[in-house]
This record gives structure tokens, sequence and C-alpha cells, in this order.
């Protein structure tokens, strides 16, 4: 891309390689990092972040270390229903090692994003978290 003086497309190709780059795995992911946490001003979860055992590891799509949250993002074709009670087992699995989970899908993230948000800022509060959130919109329902 640096070496070609016109391209099509290169803002948003651009966006698309950091984001990769940061750790998002699917369009969901890259949503909810640019419609939920950035525009509502969330502080910055890990993504991909790997725990588990030598033998057994597991990626969770987006992490809060300080606040002990967990953000799943699931989308159909990466959660068929079949998988549904495996992803059951492993929220279970957090929330006994102490952490809470949210899961969002499609919906949430595109339709209602400023509930989402609401809902993560919730629970990142409860855990001590201090940041002040942002309207991402003036129609954005989050409180002032």
């Amino acid at each position: 891309m640096e070496r070609r003086p016109k391209m099509r497309w290169r803002d948003e190709l651009t966006e698309a390689v950091q984001t990769v780059g940061r750790g998002c795995h699917s369009v969901l992911e890259e949503r909810y990092l640019r419609l939920v946490e950035r525009a509502h001003g969330l502080p910055p979860g890990r993504r991909q972040a790997r725990w588990g055992t030598a033998r057994r590891s597991r990626y969770d799509d987006v992490h809060y270390d300080p606040w002990l949250l967990i953000v799943e993002l699931d989308g159909r074709i990466a959660h068929p229903a079949e998988s549904l009670r495996r992803d059951a087992r492993r929220d279970n699995d957090s929330v006994v090692g102490g952490h809470a989970v949210l899961r969002f899908g499609w919906g949430d993230v595109c339709s209602r994003p400023c509930v989402a948000a609401a809902q993560v800022i919730t629970v990142l509060r409860r855990a001590g978290w201090t940041g002040t959130p942002q309207k991402c919109a003036p129609t954005c329902p989050l409180p002032s």
C-alpha cells in the first residue's frame, strides 16, 4: 500500500489492517471495538486474551484485565447452536474464577451499541473503574 500512490479504499483498508493488528478476528469484533468501546470512551480491552493451562488454552474476545470482565462476541458462523453448551461451560468456568462475563451478538453490537456499552460500564464500575464514558451521539442514552 505504501508503494502505490493511488489506491481505492486506502483509508478503509488501512483501518482494517490496524484493527486486525490490535487482535480483532472478525467483523463483529471490529464493530464492538468501534461502535461500543471507542464510541463510548470505554477503557481498551485486551483482544484474544489467552489463558488456561499448557495443555488447554482458551481465548477471550475482549478481556478488561483490571476489572475481571470478559466480553464474548457471538456471530452465527463462529457460534452455531451446538456450541452453546460449550460456551456456557466456558462462562461458568470464568465466573467460578472470579470474572464477570457479558455475551453480545450482532444485534447487540450493531443495532443497540449504546445498551451494550451501558452494560459494560455498569460491570466495570462495580469492579472499580473510575473512567468517564462518553455519549456517542446527542441521542445516546448514556447518562452524562
